[in-house]
């Protein structure tokens, strides 16, 4: 009894030291961030988002079915601190801090189980340095700083606990409590984001290259399963297909082949990152790739080789093997034939990197062969250059004007990153260089057959300033037909409606603005120029 109380109370002693260095050393990292004013979808999906305020949490499941329980956190901050910046950083910030100690954890029992010959303490310190390394990389300040990208670093929260959950069962012993933290951390998850389901994948594949069985019985056990899924699926074929396809498909303007060609490459460039985090962006600049290039089929075989690499290692590098299928399935539904919108963005790698970070420790341990004191001194030093550049990336965020500089500094040709620079301009009073600017953004977003609202609407705006009422008419009404949403429509609508009032021609504003307030009965200003011209 008292050898096991000398055994383990210097290792408890140890958990809550890493522990308490991972607290200080994130909030180090991200004591900016408490102040960063609101962004983009902020406003929209949390600030002016009525319901979060006025409404039931009924209304809320009625509303935001599979991302309910992210925008439930945001209700109970609308309800108890009215959505303040720093409550709303601080809930942020609580969520990453408890995903870095799950990260802690979850390294430290994989290496305790796969890493053979290792004190306790050794344990720890590998886990330690996966679980710094991830919770200060510059590259999760968009999941963590971003206010709404919140559903990233929550929907990362439920599938640690998942997989957490999963290896205590597989690794050492089956217990009801781990069942149903498993089975609850998954239904939270699904209900977050969707790409929690990205959970299973890893799972299968874990399940397939880690199987001790004969790998012909396997193949077989994979074959049969796949004909009997067939068999079940096939009277149902063409309309389950339809559903699929049209179930996985955010956008249509982007095509499944070109999509998953690009991401050959985009995925390249997030590894880039995180090994160079020198030039993180709001918005990666990412076109289509239509036609693919040579490059994109080099960047597939390499992805290939990398995959191919980490499974033949499974026996001597296990850990490297766990982090890149981690990682590989953690992109397998923002980064693979599902057409998104956005072709890319930082936050997508924040659940993968947990992955990517685990590969990279655990091949720099391989290769580092025991604890010497320069490898604690370079772990320390690698930790400190990553809390240093994460908080000047959090300083960056707080300051919108320059943040979005830098932005189409780095992107001079994305039509959102011009049109985030050119709307601080217009704060600034500064319409001659904001103009040509929206002017590109909109124009390059219509070859590409989108077209983004607040753009065109605040281009409208100058160009009406500019007494150009008929060239922002014509370019809103070219633009008209990319815009599907009923309160978007209604907007430009009004805001057409207004330019015909300054024109004077008050019978086309009135019918416009009927039309605005049929999409929309909450469009106020459509009901002041249709009351202004139906008294004039």
């Amino acid at each position: 009894m008292s050898t096991q109380t000398i055994k383990t109370k210097p290792l408890n002693r140890r958990i809550y030291l890493v522990l308490s260095i991972l607290a200080i050393a994130t909030l180090a990292a991200y004591w900016p961030s408490f102040t960063v004013p609101f962004y983009l979808d902020d406003r929209l999906s949390v600030v002016e988002n009525h319901l979060l305020h006025t409404g039931s949490v009924i209304e809320l499941w009625q509303v935001y079915g599979m991302r309910f329980v992210g925008y439930l956190t945001f209700w109970l901050n609308a309800q108890t601190s009215t959505n303040s910046i720093e409550a709303l950083h601080l809930t942020n910030f609580a969520i990453h801090l408890m995903n870095g100690g799950l990260v802690f954890l979850l390294a430290r029992l994989l290496t305790r189980h796969f890493v053979l010959n290792l004190e306790d303490k050794q344990i720890v310190f590998f886990a330690a340095v996966v679980s710094l390394v991830w919770l200060v990389h510059p590259l999760n300040t968009q999941a963590v700083t971003y206010i709404v990208q919140r559903l990233a670093s929550l929907v990362t929260l439920f599938y640690l606990i998942a997989l957490f959950s999963y290896f205590k069962i597989k690794l050492e012993q089956f217990s009801i409590l781990w069942l149903l933290s498993f089975v609850i951390s998954i239904v939270f998850g699904l209900l977050t984001k969707q790409n929690f389901l990205t959970l299973f994948v890893f799972i299968l594949t874990f399940e397939v290259v880690f199987s001790e069985k004969n790998r012909q019985v396997r193949y077989w056990q994979a074959f049969l399963i796949a004909f009997l899924l067939l068999a079940l699926v096939y009277p149902f074929a063409l309309d389950l297909f339809k559903s699929i396809s049209v179930l996985t498909k955010e956008t249509t303007a982007t095509s499944r082949n070109g999509y998953f060609v690009t991401q050959t490459v985009v995925i390249w460039l997030y590894i880039k990152k995180f090994f160079l985090p020198a030039s993180l962006q709001l918005d990666m600049g990412v076109m289509v790739a239509n036609p693919s290039s040579g490059l994109h089929f080099v960047a597939l075989l390499a992805h290939i080789a990398l995959i191919g690499i980490a499974i033949k290692a499974k026996r001597y590098m296990p850990l490297f093997t766990i982090g890149i299928l981690l990682y590989y399935a953690g992109h397998s539904v923002e980064s693979f034939v599902i057409p998104i919108t956005d072709l890319a963005f930082e936050h997508r790698t924040y659940l993968p990197n947990v992955g990517l970070t685990i590969a990279f420790c655990s091949l720099v341990h391989k290769y580092c062969k025991g604890y010497s004191s320069q490898l604690v001194l370079a772990s320390v030093l690698i930790v400190l250059l990553l809390i240093v550049t994460t908080y000047k990336r959090n300083q960056l965020w707080q300051d919108p004007y320059s943040f979005y500089q830098n932005d189409y500094q780095l992107a001079p040709e994305s039509p959102r990153a011009m049109e985030a620079f050119a709307l601080q301009l217009i704060a600034k009073g500064e319409l001659d260089k904001a103009e040509p600017l929206l002017l590109k953004s909109v124009n390059e977003n219509l070859i590409q057959g989108k077209v983004t609202v607040t753009g065109l609407n605040n281009l409208m705006l100058i160009l009406f300033q500019q007494g150009k009422y008929q060239a922002a008419i014509n370019t809103a009404m070219v633009s008209l037909k990319y815009i599907k949403q009923p309160k978007d429509k209604s907007l430009i609508l009004s805001t057409i409606a207004y330019g015909y009032i300054k024109m004077g021609w008050c019978d086309f504003a009135r019918g416009l603005s009927n039309k605005a307030m049929q999409l929309d009965s909450s469009n106020v200003r459509a009901k002041e120029y249709f009351e202004y011209c139906s008294q004039t």
